[in-house]
Order: C-alpha cells, then sequence, then structure tokens
C-alpha cells in the first residue's frame, strides 16, 4: 500500500501558515497510478481544530470511481463519507452538507508529537490507474493554542 501527499494549490502560500482563527485550505490532487485502499493525505488539520466544512469536485477519465474521505490523527480514523462517487467524463461536486459529519473537533489524546491529523482520501471503487483530479477545500477553526 502507497500513502501519497497533496500539496497546497497557491505558490504564494506564506513560509508558515496561519492556525489561528478561521483558516481555510484548498488542495488539487492530481493522481498517477494509486490502487485501491491506499490513503492519499489532503490538508494537515492542527490539534483542538474545529473542522466546520469540507467539499470539493473531481472527475474520473475512464470509469466511474469512487473515495471514502475521513480524518486521520495519533493512530485513529474517522470517516466523513463512505463513498462519493466520480462520473467519466463529468465534474461532480461534494460538500459537507450531504453526508459529512462536520462540524468535527480533533482532539488528540496523548501528548505525542505531531499534534495534528489530515483530512485523507482512499479510492474504493473503479479504475484508478489513470489521472484522476480532486479539489478539496476545508475549513476550520482553531484558538491558536
Amino acid at each position: 500500500m502507497a500513502t501519497l501527499t497533496s500539496t497546497a494549490a497557491t505558490s504564494t502560500a506564506s513560509v508558515r501558515y496561519q492556525e489561528a482563527g478561521v483558516v481555510e485550505r484548498h488542495v488539487r490532487l492530481v493522481t498517477g497510478d494509486v490502487t485501491l485502499s491506499d490513503i492519499i493525505l489532503m490538508v494537515k488539520i492542527p490539534d483542538q481544530a474545529t473542522i466546520t466544512a469540507v467539499y470539493g469536485s473531481g472527475n474520473s477519465p475512464e470509469a466511474l470511481s469512487s473515495f471514502k474521505m475521513g480524518i486521520t490523527g495519533n493512530g485513529t480514523e474517522t470517516t466523513f463519507a463512505s463513498l462519493i462517487s466520480l462520473s467519466v467524463g463529468a465534474v461532480v461536486a461534494f460538500d459537507s452538507r450531504d453526508e459529512l459529519a462536520v462540524p468535527f473537533k480533533l482532539s488528540m489524546t496523548d501528548n505525542a508529537v505531531p499534534h495534528h491529523g489530515f483530512i485523507y482520501l482512499t479510492p474504493s471503487t473503479g479504475t484508478w490507474t489513470t489521472s484522476h483530479t480532486i479539489d478539496l477545500v476545508v475549513r476550520y477553526s482553531n484558538d491558536g493554542a
């Protein structure tokens, strides 16, 4: 099983991200050859942040595909959406009002470092051997502590 990590979409990002107040992150993932159940880390979320919105869009070039989305941190996983389907040649939108379990507060259970989690995607069905595009926006609030 491979683990892929996405990168921030803006090239003008500052050296240090703002972590206090309301924060919105946008990432674009263009997959290559991934397999079902690979874990794709999308957005880093600090400990004690409350995720208030998760939305985005995606498409599949050759076959109906789907993925699940959740948050992982401190050795645990919480699934936000069990199945988000991508259509062939069409852009499909998804957001937290559909079935995602938000608001969600990330709370680490021990003092182990690092003190953050990740929003992740895991391909569930379909063919993922060609390029899929997924845009994801995550909004969270954090007191900066």
